[in-house]
């Protein structure tokens, strides 16, 4: 099996599954049945990816860092868990929609968070979101004071966890190169499994509804915390319920000769 540490996966609060449903709804009337819908439990976002060298099945040598980096490096998998449980970047909050359509103090990719806030990314429909401090103003600053004050809305809490992840052997998939940063909270609602069957002006019209829509939303805010982060050990990278084990990071008994176990496929590794 494989590994990666994700934000709620799972039973989700009832504000964020209706915001969910709602999203897969809008994109299921323009594309109907190209679009295939995530179960909502199924739906996460990514905060660092654990995946192993498979040809390497008696150790724990971290697959990113041998694919973006050609180093191999070991996971220090007890080390990364008490990181995220004592390295005081959890819990942080999270801002989904309610992004006008104007420059904030971040981009995404040399990208608007409005742009970014909802894409089609070839088979992938997501959905991003970042961390905030509090509940930013949506009209632009006025003044320069103003700037810096929206500024320190817009912390950098999630580069900042997969960088630190470095320290453990675990590279970020968006942290190719060691200047790269990646502050994304990112989630696919779903795929598409022939985009190819998308027309490019269809696609176009798609994302500008849901972008608009997203903009003109009251931000949707969200606490996260340690319960809220789960590790996944899982068989296919969408994560299905019926073939994904999860743990949330604050469980007593999850250390690493626990995690070392469930890589190999020993479930009763407790």
């Amino acid at each position: 099996m494989q590994a990666t540490i994700v934000a709620l996966y799972g039973d989700k609060p009832e504000h964020l599954h209706t915001f969910l449903t709602d999203c897969q709804d809008s994109v299921t009337q323009v594309l109907g049945s190209r679009f295939r819908k995530y179960d909502i439990d199924q739906i996460h976002a990514t905060v660092v990816g654990l995946e192993r060298e498979a040809l390497h099945s008696n150790c724990f040598l971290n697959r990113n860092f041998k694919t973006h980096r050609q180093e191999q490096v070991q996971m220090e998998l007890a080390g990364l868990l008490n990181f995220f449980r004592e390295g005081g970047h959890v819990p942080f909050q999270l801002q989904i929609g309610g992004f006008a359509d104007r420059d904030y103090p971040f981009s995404s990719r040399d990208t608007r968070p409005f742009n970014r806030g909802f894409s089609i990314q070839g088979e992938n429909v997501v959905v991003m979101g970042w961390p905030v401090c509090s509940r930013a103003p949506q009209d632009a600053p006025s003044s320069s004071i103003a700037s810096i004050h929206e500024a320190r809305l817009y912390p950098n809490t999630l580069d900042s966890i997969r960088r630190g992840a470095q320290r453990y052997g675990v590279l970020h998939s968006y942290h190719k190169k060691p200047a790269d940063t990646d502050n994304d909270f990112f989630f696919r609602i779903g795929m598409i499994d022939a985009p190819e069957s998308v027309e490019p002006l269809l696609k176009s019209r798609v994302q500008a509804a849901m972008r608009s829509f997203l903009g003109s939303l009251r931000p949707l805010t969200l606490s996260i915390k340690l319960s809220d982060l789960q590790i996944v050990f899982y068989e296919s990278e969408e994560l299905p319920l019926d073939t994904s084990v999860a743990y949330s990071l604050d469980t007593e008994d999850l250390d690493g000769a626990f995690m070392q176990g469930m890589y190999r496929g020993n479930k009763n590794a407790q």
